[in-house]
């Protein structure tokens, strides 16, 4: 199998938890072939920084060759059926929906050639559910190549909250409490802030961007927690921002499901399943 990933950074968790389920050893974390100025520079240093992160999670039991390559570079790395090859775009880029959702499909071009089908680690990050669906129709059409999206019987996820913790979880919280942040420990081991999902918008905003207007009203920190993942700096860091703004501090468990869930599904239709036949 050869497995293609273009997700957001947030994800890292659930990426290697793919890795982990589907036992891919081989991993290439693509940049886009051009120039070397300050994009491409900026495209290498989140991808490097997703790399650290990602390695911190799949430990040192699991034993994966990654590293990061220009796409130029994917026929010559390649070899085998046994890979994954990643586009990871950056934390701070659902801010743009617009131009995300371009640099999404840019990337599934890039490495449509070298992979079996692509899952696409993103909710709907301020986009419609009708854009969304238009746009995997247009990619799947143009790029001749599966691709899919976690979703749950209600659509596509509406950010990445939903998709680690699940959508009623999310809803049951900010109905006790709408002033919670989120924090993700991919999150705040890049950023160092949590996400803040405001009333009536899908997307789970950076709290660099609304923070001095909504600290007020901001009661509680969920600290986005792993079963098999733990570590003293993300605990710190959730602790120093609880401290400084004054906010409880609730754990909550999350969930690799979702994402799990769109990869069976994938599989099992490459294999000709219908769909009544894959577990939603």
């Amino acid at each position: 199998m050869r497995l293609g990933i273009i997700s957001c950074e947030i994800l890292s968790t659930e990426i290697a938890d793919m890795l982990r389920h589907t036992g891919i050893r081989d991993v290439f974390i693509i940049i886009p072939s051009g120039d070397d100025g300050a994009s491409h520079m900026r495209m290498m240093f989140v991808s490097n920084r997703f790399l650290n992160v990602l390695r911190s999670f799949l430990n040192v039991n699991l034993s994966v060759n990654a590293r990061v390559i220009k796409s130029s570079e994917l026929r010559r790395h390649v070899r085998g059926d046994n890979v994954a090859i990643l586009r990871i775009t950056e934390i701070r880029a659902h801010d743009r929906p617009y131009l995300l959702l371009k640099e999404i499909e840019e990337s599934v071009y890039e490495i449509k050639d070298f992979v079996d089908f692509i899952i696409l680690g993103y909710g709907l990050c301020g986009n419609s559910e009708r854009e969304i669906r238009d746009a995997l129709k247009r990619m799947e059409h143009n790029a001749k190549i599966p691709v899919y999206m976690p979703s749950d019987g209600e659509g596509y996820f509406n950010n990445c909250i939903e998709i680690v913790l699940g959508r009623d979880k999310v809803r049951r919280i900010l109905d006790e409490e709408r002033g919670t942040f989120f924090m993700i420990p991919a999150g705040a081991l890049t950023i160092g802030e949590p996400h803040v999902i405001l009333e009536g918008n899908s997307k789970a905003e950076e709290t660099a961007a609304v923070l001095k207007i909504l600290q007020k009203h901001y009661k509680q920190v969920v600290k986005v927690v792993y079963p098999h993942y733990e570590d003293e700096k993300y605990s710190e860091i959730v602790e120093k921002f609880a401290k400084k703004f004054k906010l409880n501090v609730r754990e909550e468990v999350a969930s690799s499901d979702a994402m799990i869930r769109t990869l069976e599904k994938a599989i099992l239709r490459g294999r000709g399943r219908a769909d009544d036949d894959i577990t939603q």
